[in-house]
C-alpha cells in the first residue's frame, strides 16, 4: 500500500468512528472468536516483568470497521456448578443472565439502593471481557527484546479496559488547564498514529500496565497489509448459544425456574447506563479460549480448576 493511498484512506472521520465504537458515545456491539490463532504477548522474566513496542494498524481495508472487535462473557460458580458462557449482549441480543441481574436490581428500585451483598452477587454474575472474551485487534511488533524474531510481524492482540482507556485518552485528550491542549491522535492511523510502549510490571501479584504509554506521533514502519488478521469474518452469531439454552443452564446453576425470553421485570426506576460487570482483565495470558466449557454439569469440575488456576493472576 502506498503512502498516498494510506493518507487517502485515513480521511473521513475515522477518529470519530473509534470514539463512537469504544463507548465514549455509544458502545460497539461486536464479538470475536478465534480458536486457531494465538494472541501476542511479550515474554516475561521470572519476576513477571516484560516489555515491547507495538503499533496498532487499522486492519484490512476490505473490512467495514477494521480497528478491533469485542466480546463479553459471564463466568461464575454457585451450588458447585459453573456458568461460563459468552454473553449475547455482545451482539445486541437478549441475555438471561443480564436480565436476571436487572430483575434483582429492580426489586430494590435502582442500583444505589441494592445492599452491598446484593451488589457483590450481581457483579460476580455480571459481564466481563476477561478470560476468553475481550477486545481484539492486530498489532505490528516494532521491538521485542526477548524474542526479536517477532519484530516486523503482525499478530492478534487482546486487551481490556486499561489499554482501551489509554487509546481513548490519545483520541480524546483532556485539557490540562494551562492552555496547551494536546492534539487528538488516532493511534490506529498508519501515518499520524503512534507506537505503544507496552510495559508489564508485577504488582501485588498481578500484571500491571500503568507504566505503558504511547510515544510521539510517527509513521508506521512498512509491512504487508495482507499479513493482518481479518476480524469481521470471525464475528459469527453461531459462536453464541441460543437464549433458551443459556436460560436452561442458568436455571440449573441457580436452582431456579427457567426464565422465559423477554420476561425481565420493568420494576427499576431507571436502567443502569451499562450492564453490571466484573472487573476487566488486560492480561492476554488470562484469555484462553473456553468456548466448550460451562455448558454441562460434567464440565463443572474442569471449570472450577480452570478458574482457580487463573484466580491468582486476574487483572483489574
Amino acid at each position: 500500500m502506498s503512502l498516498e493511498s494510506i493518507r487517502e484512506r485515513n480521511k473521513g472521520g475515522k477518529l470519530d468512528r473509534l470514539l463512537k465504537a469504544a463507548g465514549r458515545t455509544s458502545r460497539g456491539k461486536k464479538s470475536y472468536n478465534n480458536e486457531q490463532d494465538e494472541t501476542y504477548y511479550p515474554e516475561r522474566d521470572k519476576t513477571g516483568n516484560g516489555s515491547c513496542i507495538l503499533r496498532f494498524p487499522p486492519g484490512l481495508e476490505s473490512e467495514d470497521y477494521p480497528y478491533y472487535v469485542e466480546r463479553f462473557q459471564h463466568g461464575f460458580e454457585l451450588n458447585n456448578k459453573w456458568f461460563i458462557e459468552f454473553c449475547p449482549s455482545t451482539l445486541g441480543n437478549d441475555c438471561p443472565v443480564c436480565e436476571d441481574n436487572f430483575d434483582t436490581i429492580g426489586e430494590y428500585g435502582k442500583w444505589e439502593d441494592c445492599p452491598e451483598d446484593v451488589q457483590a452477587i450481581i457483579r460476580s454474575r455480571g459481564r466481563t471481557n476477561g478470560y476468553s472474551a475481550g477486545n481484539y485487534c492486530n498489532v505490528l511488533v516494532i521491538k521485542d527484546p526477548v524474542n526479536p524474531e517477532n519484530e516486523g510481524k503482525v499478530h492478534l492482540f487482546s486487551f481490556g479496559k486499561g489499554i482501551m482507556d489509554m487509546i481513548l485518552d490519545m483520541a480524546q485528550p483532556q485539557d490540562d488547564g494551562l492552555g496547551d491542549a494536546p492534539e487528538p491522535v488516532d493511534v490506529f492511523d498508519m501515518v499520524e498514529g503512534a507506537n505503544f510502549k507496552f510495559i508489564i510490571r508485577k504488582k501485588d501479584g498481578r500484571a500491571d500496565y500503568s507504566k505503558s504509554a504511547f510515544e510521539k506521533v510517527s509513521e508506521c514502519p512498512k509491512f504487508d497489509e495482507e499479513d493482518q488478521n481479518a476480524l469481521l469474518p470471525l464475528i459469527d452469531e453461531k459462536k453464541f448459544k441460543p437464549y433458551e439454552e443459556l436460560a436452561d443452564r442458568l436455571a440449573k446453576v441457580l436452582n431456579t425456574k427457567k426464565r422465559v425470553k423477554g420476561s425481565a421485570e420493568e420494576a427499576m426506576d431507571e436502567e443502569p447506563d451499562e450492564m453490571p460487570s466484573q472487573p476487566d482483565s488486560d492480561d492476554p495470558d488470562l484469555q484462553e479460549d473456553n468456548t466448550s466449557g460451562g455448558s454441562n454439569e460434567e464440565n463443572d469440575d474442569d471449570n472450577m480448576a480452570y478458574f482457580q488456576g487463573i484466580a491468582d493472576d486476574v487483572q483489574i
